[in-house]
């Protein structure tokens, strides 16, 4: 098993977070573009456990933040709570289920993005649109999008790595 160094995973939120602001612009799907960011933060939060979810949830959140408009802060808070919370079901599934990892990636995409909606409510002006306005037009697409980009990329990234049960066993 190839171990995943720190180094490699603040490059990789640094990358996504570059393909995320650039590239990811031209790929919309009616009208969602895929949350790569938080995806990466499910991946390492899944397979590097919670302490390591929670770093890269905080890290991913705050370089959303700085390239955000909105109050400062609460991308990075929920980024890292999101990744601790795929930390702490590590142990609770069989990750290597493309079907897990998909269904984990869509839950916690469609959490995080309540999240952000409901802090955008309470922490800047009035919200023009409902919560269910914003769930079907946004948050169920862009949830699907990437609950569905992450089935390859969790499969490269375990391929990379060499990341199985097994060898999580022998530790």
């Amino acid at each position: 098993m190839h171990k995943i160094k720190r180094p490699h995973i603040y490059l990789i939120i640094l990358v996504a977070s570059f393909i995320h602001l650039t590239v990811l612009n031209y790929i919309k799907i009616l009208g969602s573009v895929p949350d790569i960011l938080l995806l990466f933060v499910v991946f390492f939060g899944l397979f590097l456990g919670p302490r390591m979810g929670f770093e890269s949830g905080l890290a991913a959140g705050f370089l959303e933040d700085i390239f955000s408009v909105g109050t400062f802060w609460v991308n990075t808070i929920i980024f890292g709570a999101m990744g601790l919370l795929a930390g702490v079901t590590k142990m609770k599934f069989f990750k290597e289920s493309k079907v897990t990892q998909a269904l984990l990636v869509l839950t916690i995409t469609i959490f995080a993005m309540s999240l952000r909606y409901m802090s955008a409510s309470l922490l800047m002006r009035p919200i023009k649109i409902s919560f269910f306005e914003y769930l079907f037009g946004s948050i169920i697409p862009v949830s699907i999008y990437t609950c569905l980009v992450s089935i390859p990329i969790f499969s490269k990234f375990i391929g990379i790595y060499n990341l199985t049960e097994e060898d999580e066993d022998l530790l």
